[in-house]
């Protein structure tokens, strides 16, 4: 049914490939594997650490039809993001914005 609409407004309005987008979120969350061991030599009070994530990432990508792809966005969870993380970007011309929960939301997809 949707891929109908589409092809319908495709051919009504004479859309070509560059007007055409797909999108898609991939979430990330950190997975720290390595455990600390603390304890005194011959003790038998042993404690041990284990790191976890205190973030959530997700990355959105989208391309044309017509092959022309928009430069990735990185979405953060809370309300700022620091402009020491802007700095140090390895995607030319990516976007990095937040939202409460670090995944897309309405007001992120109508910017």
């Amino acid at each position: 049914m949707i891929f109908n609409t589409l092809a319908k407004l495709v051919i009504e309005l004479k859309l070509d490939g560059s007007r055409v987008f797909n999108m898609d979120e991939t979430a990330f969350q950190k997975q720290l594997k390595s455990k600390k061991v603390v304890a005194v030599k011959g003790s038998s009070n042993v404690w041990s650490t284990e790191p976890t994530a205190n973030f959530h990432l997700a990355i959105v990508a989208s391309g044309s039809a017509a092959g022309f792809s928009v430069p990735l966005a990185f979405i953060l969870p809370g309300k700022t993001v620091s402009s020491r993380l802007l700095e140090n970007r390895e995607a030319p011309g990516a976007a990095v914005s937040t939202s409460p929960s670090g995944c897309m939301n309405t007001e992120l997809f109508e910017v």
